[in-house]
């Protein structure tokens, strides 16, 4: 039995559903941490932890932008619709630039609250 053939016509909706739920995330982790950056610069208790959060925000929206150039390139397109240009630019923000800024980006979080653990275990023993 023969593979179906690839559609003619592709709409892009997971490239839409991609882009929504990359955009959804990432505005409800940036007011999640400018909440917290408020409350903590509120009451002077910033620290490290705070810093490495903030990092962590700023190489996501690195990779927010890395899901919009993947969209706008193919992603959640069939492969066979894409010329060779499209790509060639799918998979230099799909694998450069948005696999590097999730792995920093992961680790600036891992990072965050390793500090924020030392800091709660610091403040219990005193």
């Amino acid at each position: 039995m023969a593979a179906p053939a690839p559609p003619t016509q592709d709409s892009n909706l997971r490239g839409m559903a991609i882009l929504s739920i990359s955009l959804v995330t990432l505005t409800v982790g940036a007011n999640l941490v400018c909440l917290r950056m408020y409350v903590r610069m509120k009451r002077h208790i910033t620290g490290w932890d705070d810093y490495t959060i903030c990092i962590a925000l700023a190489l996501s929206l690195l990779g927010t932008v890395a899901d919009v150039y993947q969209v706008a390139n193919g992603a959640g397109r069939h492969i066979e619709t894409l010329t060779p240009a499209q790509l060639s630019e799918f998979i230099k923000w799909a694998f450069v630039v948005g696999g590097v800024g999730f792995v920093i980006s992961t680790c600036f979080v891992k990072i965050s609250v390793c500090i924020f653990i030392l800091r709660f275990i610091n403040k219990t023993r005193r």
